[in-house]
This record gives C-alpha cells, structure tokens and sequence, in this order.
C-alpha cells in the first residue's frame, strides 16, 4: 500500500487547526441569526484560577456546541491577565446560550496569536455541558491546569510497563520478538470499507499529521474483527482507528463519512519492545 503520509495533513485542518481558527473565529463567531444568538446583556462571569508556574498576559474563553470539538469554537473572547495573578475574577458578554461546552485556555506564547498549544498552555477542558441563559448573568468557573490533555490511563500504562516481569502477564503478553497493537476493532454502523487505517502521535492529543500509521486489510469480515499490527518502534501513543469508507482518498481520514474512535483526549498507549500490546477499538460514525 502505497504511505501518503501528506494527506493526513487534513486531521491538521480538523483538530489542531481548529484551534488556529481561534486566531480568526473573532468573537462574533455566531451570526444574529442563529437560532441561539443571545440577547444584548447575556453574560458569564465567575473566577478562573490556576495553581501552576505558567505565566501569561491573555486568557482565552471559548464556546463549543460539540465537545470533542470538530471545528473552530463558535464564540472565543479574549480576557486580559489581571496584575493581582489567580484567582482572578472576570465577566464577558457572550453571543451564544443554550448548552455549551465551555473551555479556557492561558496563551502562554503569544507569537501563535490565540492559537492553543497542547503541550504548553494550561487549560480548562470542559467535562460537562453548560446551560447558558439568554439575558441573564452566568456564573461560570474555571481551572486551569497543566498538562490538561494527560489521563489517568497515562500514569496505569507506565505502572504496568514497570511491573511487567508478573509470571501471568508474560503469559499474556508472550507473543515471541514481535512488537506492535493487537485487539479486536468493534463497529456497529452501516458504513463498509475494507481497510482500518491506524494513526499514532507522541504528543498529548491526537491532532496534526500522525509521526506513523499503517492499515490492516479487513476484506469480508464482520465486526468485531480481530487485528495484529506490528510497529518498528516503541513508546507511548494516541492511537486513532478508523474504517476507511473511501479507498480513492488514499489513507487520509474523512470526517465526514469514516466511522472513527477520534477524539481529543484518547488515553496513551504504550507499545513496549517484543511485546504485542493489547487494545480494543469502538468506532463512532461522525456525528
């Protein structure tokens, strides 16, 4: 199968270049006629705190109707460092309500303009929706902290890696010199491909062109279906699996017709040396 690792290059344009729209979205990323076009006077306010060593001179908020994200927010204002340092207190007209997912970020390198650096910034991810009310102050609280994307399944893999000399695991784990992913890939729509592409990044979220990827060829199986993949290298991983409904696109994911597991937060997996690493995938059609 013939690498076109260049046209992965649209995960880019749908997940980290989302946030680069941030640059551009303005705070009026929701015309007056939208449905959930707030009224002159609807607000939120509260205290953003952050316990961290970061430093910045902007905080910027952002709205999203979807969270995972797939686009650019649809309102993001900026809000300027207060001298007294966190917590700090602050309150913004906003021209969306309903229910929102709500996050912040502290822009610690203003050379990106509002672009969020996943690595870098401290952030507030939003855990739960927000009910916004149309011409009245919400009371809205954020925590920012770092290294925001991390799970707690990040510091299990590293336990486990650590303690893997248990009789029962190398049992398991037994799969002679091989090293790779191996599992089971579940799917319950009606979309058809013939292929599972799988995409791995080294960084805190699964955002840009993936540093590998490879596909296993899944031709007249039906889901779940078993797959092994060896790698030729080691360490820890997002891994995004995805049914590639379009052959013609090469190996680039399409958002809009692939059933995928994507999201921003996938949990790190580590691929160890001589060793296949178990994990299952559940595929989602694009919402």
């Amino acid at each position: 199968m013939v690498k076109q690792k260049f046209m992965w290059a649209l995960i880019a344009l749908l997940s980290f270049g989302l946030f680069a729209l941030w640059a551009c979205a303005g705070s009026s990323g929701s015309d007056d006629d939208d449905e959930d076009a707030a009224t002159e006077g609807t607000t939120i306010y509260g205290v953003i705190e952050y316990g961290g060593n970061a430093v910045a001179d902007t905080i910027i908020l952002g709205a999203f109707l979807e969270w995972p994200p797939s686009s650019a927010p649809d309102w993001y204002e900026e809000v300027p460092m207060s001298e007294s340092g966190f917590p700090m207190a602050y309150e913004r007209e906003i021209p969306l309500y309903g229910e929102l997912y709500l996050a912040a970020y502290l822009d610690v390198d203003p050379t990106d303009g509002a672009m969020m650096d996943l690595e870098l910034d401290p952030m507030h991810i939003p855990t739960e929706i927000t009910d916004v009310i149309d011409g009245e102050r919400n009371e809205v609280n954020f925590v920012l902290e770092d290294d925001a994307w991390a799970t707690d399944d990040d510091v299990n893999d590293d336990v486990d890696d650590d303690v893997d000399d248990d009789v029962d695991d190398d049992a398991d784990d037994d799969t002679g010199d091989e090293t790779g992913i191996t599992g089971a890939v579940s799917y319950d729509g009606a979309a058809e491909g013939d292929a599972i592409v799988f995409g791995f990044w080294e960084g805190v979220a699964a955002v840009g062109p993936p540093d590998h990827y490879d596909s296993v060829d899944i031709s007249g199986q039906d889901f779940p279906v078993d797959y092994e993949l060896e790698t030729d290298f080691t360490g820890d991983y997002r891994i995004v699996a995805y049914l590639d409904v379009d052959p013609n696109d090469g190996d680039s994911i399409n958002f809009d017709l692939d059933p995928t597991n994507w999201s921003l937060n996938l949990p790190a997996t580590t691929i160890s040396e001589g060793s296949m690493t178990n994990i299952d995938f559940d595929l989602a059609d694009p919402s």
